[in-house]
């Protein structure tokens, strides 16, 4: 019934040439809600006043979740979908660092964090699942993770000698002066690249007016 409903809108806009209209559901992963989409969502605003945007955040699996079952139009999320029922756009190139409180020793390899705690957002972040990786399957039985709901959270706890964590470094940018220590993830880690997914075939003029304003990555 969604997608009749959407399917006779689409249809009205393209046949009146009105500008886009109604509500944009979105959602998107707390960090790009904050480093990057603040000025998008503005220019948005001014050119197409007459659509409502709704930003709900969320972890990678959830909002891909939440797509998939037509509760979100589209999300900006970490990891593109293998499966055909999504379409998707690549968008902003984020680099991911390890920070840690800021006395801790070098980080270079997963054994410079032996016996260090996680603190990350639930199961079903992929910033977390980056980490878990690094640091390697015979080191997980023994990892113990301290479970956030904001990076702010995760950045105190880190300061506070918690643990370690992963954060985009545009996330770091939009926090000066933090107590915590910086340290490289090998390229292989730390490049991600955000995209925004939407299911196949259900592009509203609304999502295809969002992403005229968007610049993906070569």
């Amino acid at each position: 019934a969604d997608r009749l409903l959407n399917l006779a809108e689409e249809a009205r806009q393209a046949v009146s040439r009105t500008p886009p209209r109604g509500v944009l559901r979105l959602g998107s992963l707390e960090a790009t809600s904050a480093s990057r989409l603040p000025q998008v969502l503005a220019a948005f605003h001014r050119a197409y006043p007459e659509v409502q945007v709704r930003l709900t955040t969320g972890t990678n699996d959830a909002l891909t979740a939440a797509v998939a079952q037509r509760r979100l139009d589209a999300a900006f999320v970490a990891e593109r979908p293998s499966s055909r029922e999504f379409e998707h756009q690549a968008l902003f190139e984020e680099e991911l660092v390890l920070i840690s409180p800021a006395d801790h020793r070098p980080i270079r390899t997963p054994a410079d964090v032996e016996g260090d705690s996680v603190v990350a957002f639930p199961n079903g972040c992929a910033y977390r699942r980056v980490l878990l990786r690094w640091l390697g399957d015979r080191r997980l039985p023994t990892v113990r993770v301290m479970e956030v709901g904001s990076y702010h959270a995760i950045v105190a706890c880190v300061a506070s000698g918690a643990g370690v964590a992963v954060m985009p470094e545009s996330v770091l940018a939009t926090m000066p002066d933090l107590p915590v220590r910086r340290h490289a993830l090998p390229r292989v880690h730390a490049r991600i690249v955000t995209p925004l997914i939407w299911r196949t075939g259900e592009r509203t003029p609304a999502l295809q007016a969002l992403q005229d304003l968007l610049r993906p990555v070569p």
